[in-house]
């Protein structure tokens, strides 16, 4: 997180970043063996994961993301739900559920709605991200992972097209800059132990008080 967002010149002495807190592993979950085959089976795919953000256009961006995967050639991975999953083309897997963690690393790239958690999983995978950002926080996001040189500039949700995905694909893929920035970036997260970090200001602060 500090090297995602450092700490801004006018935030007060009392305001910290102390990089992301991430659990270790993956629990009990186990990948499923269709899918352990279809990566197993090809070079790495494009990952779609617009995770739990609700929209009504979530069917048109659905189809336009698997419209751009078939422009640019590439295998997919979709998380969550997809239209007609059922029929989906043999070169794209839908998958309900997987960590982030342990997919994101096996992908070329990583098609999501850029939100903060998912941002960092995209990150800390070193995998370039195309963000698609609805509301809140996510077109901030989207900017960020742009002026690191993580991924294209964002498509916003609601201006998204199949041509304009298949483009940011193409960039975020085959620009070897992003790939070389991206794994920088990563590396960089790598050496971060934001929990560790969090309780060291923690106790400093408690230190503090008790000294008064």
């Amino acid at each position: 997180m500090v090297n995602v967002v450092p700490a801004a010149s006018d935030w007060p002495g009392d305001a910290h970043v102390t990089g992301y807190w991430s659990l270790e592993g993956v629990g009990d979950w186990q990948p499923p063996r269709k899918l352990l085959s279809f990566l197993e089976r090809d070079a790495p795919p494009v990952c779609i994961a617009f995770g739990s953000t609700v929209t009504a256009d979530r069917e048109r961006l659905s189809l336009a993301a698997l419209e751009a995967l078939r422009l640019t050639g590439h295998r997919g991975v979709v998380v969550g739900e997809v239209p007609q999953a059922q029929h989906l083309p043999a070169d794209v897997f839908q998958v309900d559920y997987a960590p982030y963690e342990w997919l994101f690393p096996r992908m070329v790239a990583v098609i999501h709605h850029g939100g903060a958690g998912t941002t960092g999983k995209a990150l800390g995978a070193g995998v370039p991200s195309v963000v698609v950002p609805f509301p809140s926080d996510q077109p901030f996001w989207g900017r960020r992972v742009h002026e690191l040189g993580a991924g294209p500039r964002p498509i916003p949700a609601s201006r998204i097209s199949a041509s304009k995905l298949s483009e940011a694909i193409i960039s975020a893929t085959q620009d070897s800059d992003v790939r070389r920035r991206v794994e920088s970036i990563s590396k960089a997260m790598d050496r971060e132990d934001g929990v560790k970090e969090a309780v060291r200001l923690i106790g400093r602060h408690l230190d503090q008080l008790g000294g008064r």
